[in-house]
Protein backbone atom coordinates (compact mmCIF):
# COMPACT_ATOMS: atom_id res chain seq x y z
CA UNK A 1 0.00 0.00 0.00
CA UNK A 2 1.72 3.59 -0.93
CA UNK A 3 1.29 5.99 1.61
CA UNK A 4 1.89 9.89 1.36
CA UNK A 5 3.75 11.06 3.92
CA UNK A 6 3.69 14.84 4.57
CA UNK A 7 7.05 17.13 4.38
CA UNK A 8 9.13 17.23 7.29
CA UNK A 9 8.31 20.73 8.17
CA UNK A 10 4.45 19.90 8.41
CA UNK A 11 5.42 16.35 10.76
CA UNK A 12 7.65 18.60 12.80
CA UNK A 13 4.91 21.17 13.96
CA UNK A 14 2.45 18.27 14.64
CA UNK A 15 4.55 16.86 16.66
CA UNK A 16 5.65 19.60 18.51
CA UNK A 17 1.99 20.32 18.71
CA UNK A 18 0.76 16.98 19.67
CA UNK A 19 4.36 16.34 22.60
CA UNK A 20 2.57 19.33 24.29
CA UNK A 21 -0.07 17.86 25.70
CA UNK A 22 0.80 14.09 26.03
CA UNK A 23 4.32 12.55 28.17
CA UNK A 24 7.16 11.04 25.82
CA UNK A 25 7.04 7.59 25.59
CA UNK A 26 9.97 5.99 24.81
CA UNK A 27 9.70 2.45 24.17
CA UNK A 28 12.91 0.46 26.22
CA UNK A 29 12.89 -2.68 27.40
CA UNK A 30 14.80 -2.51 30.99
CA UNK A 31 14.28 -5.15 33.25
CA UNK A 32 11.75 -6.82 31.25
CA UNK A 33 14.01 -9.11 28.71
CA UNK A 34 12.92 -12.68 28.92
CA UNK A 35 16.17 -13.44 26.82
CA UNK A 36 16.59 -16.51 24.12
CA UNK A 37 15.42 -19.59 23.85
CA UNK A 38 16.69 -22.09 21.59
CA UNK A 39 13.20 -23.54 21.07
CA UNK A 40 14.13 -27.22 21.43
CA UNK A 41 14.60 -27.46 25.26
CA UNK A 42 11.59 -26.18 27.35
CA UNK A 43 12.08 -23.30 29.56
CA UNK A 44 9.93 -20.61 31.52
CA UNK A 45 10.86 -17.22 32.63
CA UNK A 46 9.43 -14.80 35.61
CA UNK A 47 9.38 -11.15 35.55
CA UNK A 48 7.27 -10.22 38.65
CA UNK A 49 8.21 -6.57 39.29
CA UNK A 50 6.91 -4.46 36.21
CA UNK A 51 4.05 -1.39 36.56
CA UNK A 52 2.06 -0.09 33.86
CA UNK A 53 0.03 3.18 34.29
CA UNK A 54 -3.17 2.86 33.70
CA UNK A 55 -5.77 0.11 33.38
CA UNK A 56 -6.98 0.94 29.99
CA UNK A 57 -4.26 1.20 27.68
CA UNK A 58 -4.52 -2.07 25.62
CA UNK A 59 -8.37 -1.96 25.76
CA UNK A 60 -7.87 1.59 24.07
CA UNK A 61 -4.68 0.58 21.47
CA UNK A 62 -7.15 -2.32 20.01
CA UNK A 63 -9.54 0.60 18.70
CA UNK A 64 -12.56 -1.66 19.78
CA UNK A 65 -14.10 1.37 22.09
CA UNK A 66 -13.65 4.01 19.12
CA UNK A 67 -17.44 3.78 18.75
CA UNK A 68 -18.81 1.18 21.51
CA UNK A 69 -18.31 3.20 24.12
CA UNK A 70 -18.65 6.61 24.52
CA UNK A 71 -15.77 7.46 26.75
CA UNK A 72 -14.72 11.06 27.13
CA UNK A 73 -11.41 10.56 26.21
CA UNK A 74 -12.07 7.80 23.45
CA UNK A 75 -12.27 10.19 20.08
CA UNK A 76 -8.70 8.89 18.88
CA UNK A 77 -7.92 6.12 16.80
CA UNK A 78 -4.91 3.73 18.10
CA UNK A 79 -3.27 4.00 21.37
CA UNK A 80 -0.57 5.46 23.76
CA UNK A 81 2.60 3.20 23.96
CA UNK A 82 3.19 5.45 26.87
CA UNK A 83 0.39 3.06 28.66
CA UNK A 84 2.14 0.05 27.97
CA UNK A 85 5.38 -2.10 29.00
CA UNK A 86 7.31 -3.75 26.28
CA UNK A 87 8.84 -7.19 27.06
CA UNK A 88 11.43 -8.57 24.60
CA UNK A 89 12.62 -12.03 23.67
CA UNK A 90 14.35 -13.73 21.34
CA UNK A 91 13.93 -17.93 19.30
CA UNK A 92 16.24 -19.33 18.01
CA UNK A 93 13.88 -21.78 15.90
CA UNK A 94 9.87 -22.30 15.86
CA UNK A 95 8.61 -23.13 19.04
CA UNK A 96 5.17 -22.76 20.94
CA UNK A 97 5.24 -19.60 23.60
CA UNK A 98 3.13 -19.26 26.23
CA UNK A 99 2.91 -16.09 27.70
CA UNK A 100 0.85 -15.64 30.91
CA UNK A 101 0.57 -12.03 32.69
CA UNK A 102 -1.19 -11.39 36.32
CA UNK A 103 -1.99 -8.49 38.67
CA UNK A 104 0.31 -8.27 41.67
CA UNK A 105 -0.48 -5.89 43.96
CA UNK A 106 3.00 -5.82 45.56
CA UNK A 107 4.86 -5.83 42.05
CA UNK A 108 6.89 -2.81 43.58
CA UNK A 109 6.56 -0.12 46.49
CA UNK A 110 4.46 1.89 45.00
CA UNK A 111 2.33 -0.76 42.99
CA UNK A 112 -1.43 -1.17 43.58
CA UNK A 113 -3.75 -3.98 42.61
CA UNK A 114 -6.48 -5.03 40.32
CA UNK A 115 -5.12 -4.48 36.88
CA UNK A 116 -7.14 -6.31 34.02
CA UNK A 117 -3.97 -7.19 31.69
CA UNK A 118 -4.28 -7.62 27.77
CA UNK A 119 -1.24 -8.26 25.54
CA UNK A 120 -0.51 -8.16 21.86
CA UNK A 121 2.67 -10.39 20.35
CA UNK A 122 4.47 -8.56 17.63
CA UNK A 123 7.52 -10.10 16.06
CA UNK A 124 9.94 -7.16 15.43
CA UNK A 125 11.95 -5.09 18.47
CA UNK A 126 11.93 -0.99 19.33
CA UNK A 127 15.30 0.79 18.56
CA UNK A 128 17.81 -0.33 21.29
CA UNK A 129 20.45 1.92 22.08
CA UNK A 130 23.46 1.89 20.70
CA UNK A 131 21.37 3.70 17.96
CA UNK A 132 21.80 3.95 13.90
CA UNK A 133 23.32 6.96 13.44
CA UNK A 134 21.12 9.97 13.27
CA UNK A 135 19.77 11.37 9.37
CA UNK A 136 18.07 14.27 11.22
CA UNK A 137 19.61 17.41 12.81
CA UNK A 138 18.65 15.67 16.32
CA UNK A 139 20.43 13.25 17.94
CA UNK A 140 19.01 9.83 17.67
CA UNK A 141 17.02 8.05 20.52
CA UNK A 142 14.57 5.35 21.11
CA UNK A 143 11.60 4.84 19.03
CA UNK A 144 8.65 7.23 20.83
CA UNK A 145 4.87 7.65 19.58
CA UNK A 146 5.18 11.32 18.63
CA UNK A 147 8.79 11.43 17.18
CA UNK A 148 8.53 13.30 13.81
CA UNK A 149 9.32 9.78 11.71
CA UNK A 150 6.51 7.67 14.41
CA UNK A 151 4.02 10.84 13.68
CA UNK A 152 4.99 10.86 9.73
CA UNK A 153 3.55 6.76 10.23
CA UNK A 154 0.45 8.01 12.09
CA UNK A 155 -0.65 10.03 9.75
CA UNK A 156 -0.12 7.61 6.81
CA UNK A 157 -2.19 5.30 8.63
CA UNK A 158 -4.62 7.37 9.14
CA UNK A 159 -4.58 8.67 5.93
CA UNK A 160 -5.18 4.87 4.78
CA UNK A 161 -8.18 3.95 7.56
CA UNK A 162 -9.70 6.93 8.14
CA UNK A 163 -9.64 9.53 5.22
CA UNK A 164 -7.44 10.98 2.62
CA UNK A 165 -8.12 14.44 4.82
CA UNK A 166 -7.14 12.82 8.08
CA UNK A 167 -3.76 13.29 9.57
CA UNK A 168 -2.03 12.29 12.93
CA UNK A 169 -3.90 14.44 14.96
CA UNK A 170 -6.61 11.75 14.56
CA UNK A 171 -4.80 9.49 16.42
CA UNK A 172 -3.68 8.65 20.18
CA UNK A 173 -0.14 7.39 19.19
CA UNK A 174 1.06 4.37 17.18
CA UNK A 175 -0.04 1.52 18.80
CA UNK A 176 -1.41 -0.85 17.18
CA UNK A 177 -2.73 -3.89 19.59
CA UNK A 178 -5.04 -5.79 16.54
CA UNK A 179 -2.51 -5.22 14.22
CA UNK A 180 0.64 -4.45 12.44
CA UNK A 181 2.24 -0.64 13.32
CA UNK A 182 5.50 1.40 13.15
CA UNK A 183 7.77 3.70 15.28
CA UNK A 184 10.78 5.74 14.88
CA UNK A 185 12.93 8.41 16.84
CA UNK A 186 14.81 11.40 16.59
CA UNK A 187 17.19 10.28 14.49
CA UNK A 188 14.81 8.32 11.64
CA UNK A 189 13.81 10.56 8.53
CA UNK A 190 10.18 11.30 8.24
CA UNK A 191 8.58 9.53 5.35
CA UNK A 192 11.05 6.83 5.20
CA UNK A 193 9.61 3.86 6.12
CA UNK A 194 13.03 1.90 5.84
CA UNK A 195 13.81 4.12 8.99
CA UNK A 196 11.20 2.70 11.45
CA UNK A 197 10.81 -0.24 13.81
CA UNK A 198 8.38 -2.58 12.43
CA UNK A 199 6.08 -4.63 14.50
CA UNK A 200 4.07 -7.29 13.03
CA UNK A 201 1.28 -8.47 14.97
CA UNK A 202 0.86 -12.41 15.51
CA UNK A 203 -1.58 -12.89 18.41
CA UNK A 204 -3.20 -11.45 21.65
CA UNK A 205 -4.50 -12.70 24.77
CA UNK A 206 -6.90 -10.75 27.71
CA UNK A 207 -8.48 -10.77 31.08
CA UNK A 208 -12.46 -11.23 29.91
CA UNK A 209 -13.55 -12.64 32.83
CA UNK A 210 -12.36 -10.04 35.67
CA UNK A 211 -9.87 -12.81 37.19
CA UNK A 212 -6.73 -10.50 36.76
CA UNK A 213 -5.08 -12.91 34.63
CA UNK A 214 -4.65 -13.02 30.75
CA UNK A 215 -2.66 -15.96 28.63
CA UNK A 216 -2.12 -17.06 24.89
CA UNK A 217 -0.17 -19.78 23.63
CA UNK A 218 0.98 -19.07 19.90
CA UNK A 219 3.38 -20.94 17.62
CA UNK A 220 6.35 -18.69 16.27
CA UNK A 221 8.84 -18.85 13.89
CA UNK A 222 12.55 -17.75 14.94
CA UNK A 223 13.34 -14.05 15.35
CA UNK A 224 12.98 -10.99 17.84
CA UNK A 225 9.42 -10.56 19.57
CA UNK A 226 8.10 -7.61 21.46
CA UNK A 227 4.93 -8.60 23.75
CA UNK A 228 3.34 -4.94 24.73
CA UNK A 229 0.87 -5.48 28.00
CA UNK A 230 -1.43 -2.96 29.56
CA UNK A 231 -5.10 -2.98 30.63
CA UNK A 232 -8.30 -3.98 29.58
CA UNK A 233 -10.93 -1.61 31.35
CA UNK A 234 -11.42 1.13 28.98
CA UNK A 235 -13.79 2.58 32.05
CA UNK A 236 -10.57 3.19 34.07
CA UNK A 237 -9.88 5.99 31.40
CA UNK A 238 -11.74 8.88 32.77
CA UNK A 239 -11.04 8.30 36.04
CA UNK A 240 -8.88 9.46 38.61
CA UNK A 241 -7.44 5.58 38.59
CA UNK A 242 -6.59 5.91 35.22
CA UNK A 243 -2.71 7.22 36.22
CA UNK A 244 -2.04 4.63 39.28
CA UNK A 245 1.10 2.15 38.68
CA UNK A 246 -0.79 -1.31 38.59
CA UNK A 247 1.45 -4.50 39.48
CA UNK A 248 2.23 -7.10 36.70
CA UNK A 249 3.72 -10.62 36.78
CA UNK A 250 4.66 -11.77 33.67
CA UNK A 251 5.75 -15.84 32.42
CA UNK A 252 6.93 -16.39 29.27
CA UNK A 253 7.21 -20.34 28.63
CA UNK A 254 8.46 -22.10 25.42
CA UNK A 255 7.98 -25.27 24.01
CA UNK A 256 9.62 -27.47 21.27
CA UNK A 257 7.27 -28.13 18.57
CA UNK A 258 6.06 -31.96 18.82
CA UNK A 259 7.03 -33.76 15.78
CA UNK A 260 4.64 -35.45 13.48
CA UNK A 261 5.06 -39.07 14.44
CA UNK A 262 4.82 -38.15 18.07
CA UNK A 263 1.18 -36.74 17.04
CA UNK A 264 0.40 -39.57 15.38
CA UNK A 265 1.75 -42.27 18.44
CA UNK A 266 -0.56 -40.07 20.72
CA UNK A 267 -3.13 -40.78 18.41
CA UNK A 268 -3.13 -44.12 18.62
CA UNK A 269 -2.97 -44.13 21.98
CA UNK A 270 -6.04 -42.05 22.91
CA UNK A 271 -7.87 -44.43 20.87
CA UNK A 272 -7.50 -46.36 23.86
CA UNK A 273 -8.32 -49.66 21.51
CA UNK A 274 -6.58 -52.87 21.10
CA UNK A 275 -7.07 -55.19 18.64
CA UNK A 276 -6.91 -58.02 21.67
CA UNK A 277 -9.43 -55.98 23.29
CA UNK A 278 -11.83 -56.12 20.42
CA UNK A 279 -11.45 -59.87 20.09
CA UNK A 280 -12.50 -60.12 23.68
CA UNK A 281 -15.21 -57.67 23.76
CA UNK A 282 -18.71 -58.37 24.49
CA UNK A 283 -21.88 -56.70 23.89
CA UNK A 284 -19.79 -53.72 22.70
CA UNK A 285 -21.21 -51.70 19.79
CA UNK A 286 -19.31 -50.36 16.80
CA UNK A 287 -17.26 -47.45 17.72
CA UNK A 288 -18.11 -44.15 15.18
CA UNK A 289 -15.49 -42.32 13.39
CA UNK A 290 -15.30 -38.42 14.87
CA UNK A 291 -16.50 -36.48 11.74
CA UNK A 292 -18.41 -33.80 13.20
CA UNK A 293 -14.51 -33.47 15.07
CA UNK A 294 -13.14 -33.85 12.15
CA UNK A 295 -15.10 -31.35 10.35
CA UNK A 296 -15.12 -28.64 12.71
CA UNK A 297 -11.13 -28.77 12.99
CA UNK A 298 -11.50 -27.83 8.76
CA UNK A 299 -13.80 -24.94 9.58
CA UNK A 300 -11.00 -23.95 12.46
CA UNK A 301 -8.49 -24.10 9.96
CA UNK A 302 -10.60 -21.56 7.24
CA UNK A 303 -10.70 -19.13 10.40
CA UNK A 304 -9.02 -15.98 9.93
CA UNK A 305 -7.24 -13.82 13.12
CA UNK A 306 -9.89 -10.97 14.28
CA UNK A 307 -8.43 -7.75 13.16
CA UNK A 308 -9.58 -4.44 14.59
CA UNK A 309 -11.98 -3.74 12.30
CA UNK A 310 -14.06 -6.40 13.08
CA UNK A 311 -16.59 -4.23 15.26
CA UNK A 312 -19.37 -6.40 15.34
CA UNK A 313 -18.09 -8.35 17.42
CA UNK A 314 -16.34 -5.96 19.81
CA UNK A 315 -19.77 -4.03 20.13
CA UNK A 316 -21.40 -7.55 20.98
CA UNK A 317 -18.80 -8.19 23.69
CA UNK A 318 -18.67 -4.55 25.00
CA UNK A 319 -22.31 -4.95 25.67
CA UNK A 320 -22.02 -7.97 27.16
CA UNK A 321 -19.42 -7.25 30.13
CA UNK A 322 -19.90 -3.35 30.14
CA UNK A 323 -16.05 -2.80 30.00
CA UNK A 324 -13.87 -5.02 28.56
CA UNK A 325 -13.17 -3.86 25.44
CA UNK A 326 -11.92 -7.09 23.46
CA UNK A 327 -12.84 -9.31 20.83
CA UNK A 328 -14.76 -12.64 21.72
CA UNK A 329 -12.63 -15.04 23.07
CA UNK A 330 -12.62 -17.64 19.58
CA UNK A 331 -10.37 -14.65 18.67
CA UNK A 332 -7.23 -14.77 21.03
CA UNK A 333 -4.33 -15.64 18.99
CA UNK A 334 -4.61 -17.65 15.52
CA UNK A 335 -4.77 -20.96 14.27
CA UNK A 336 -1.54 -21.89 13.34
CA UNK A 337 -1.87 -23.82 10.17
CA UNK A 338 0.90 -26.87 10.52
CA UNK A 339 -0.68 -27.65 14.16
CA UNK A 340 -3.82 -28.21 12.36
CA UNK A 341 -2.94 -29.99 9.85
CA UNK A 342 -1.04 -32.23 12.39
CA UNK A 343 -3.61 -32.41 14.88
CA UNK A 344 -6.06 -33.67 11.76
CA UNK A 345 -3.45 -36.22 10.71
CA UNK A 346 -3.44 -37.18 14.15
CA UNK A 347 -7.35 -37.88 13.94
CA UNK A 348 -7.40 -39.61 10.85
CA UNK A 349 -5.19 -42.28 12.37
CA UNK A 350 -8.22 -42.13 15.38
CA UNK A 351 -10.73 -42.14 12.65
CA UNK A 352 -8.98 -45.55 11.32
CA UNK A 353 -8.78 -46.86 14.17
CA UNK A 354 -12.62 -46.63 14.74
CA UNK A 355 -13.13 -47.94 10.96
CA UNK A 356 -11.22 -51.04 12.11
CA UNK A 357 -12.91 -51.38 15.51
CA UNK A 358 -16.61 -51.08 13.16
CA UNK A 359 -15.62 -53.78 11.35
CA UNK A 360 -14.26 -55.99 14.36
CA UNK A 361 -17.05 -55.36 16.31
CA UNK A 362 -19.39 -58.12 14.19
CA UNK A 363 -16.48 -60.70 14.22
CA UNK A 364 -18.05 -62.94 17.01
CA UNK A 365 -15.81 -63.96 19.84
CA UNK A 366 -12.97 -66.89 20.16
Amino acid sequence: MAFAFPTFRAVATLAVAVCAGHAQAHVSYTGRNFGTFDGVSSASVTISNQTVTGNWGWADATDATFDALATSGDTLRLGDTHKARAFRFHLDTTADVTFAVSAKADATATSVGGLLPGFSVHRGLAAISPYAASQTALASSADYDYSAATTAWRTSWAQANIGAAADASATMGAWNAMGDFAMGGDGDLPGDPAQLSMFLFQGFGADTDLDGTATATLRLASGDYTIFVGGNDILDKDLPSGARAYGMSATLSVAAVPEPETWAMLGIGLAGVAPNGLEHAQGLGPVAPPQARRELLRRARRGERVEAHERGLVKEHVARLGRLAVPPPRGEGRLDAQRAHEVEHLLAHVEAVGELAAEDAHVAPL
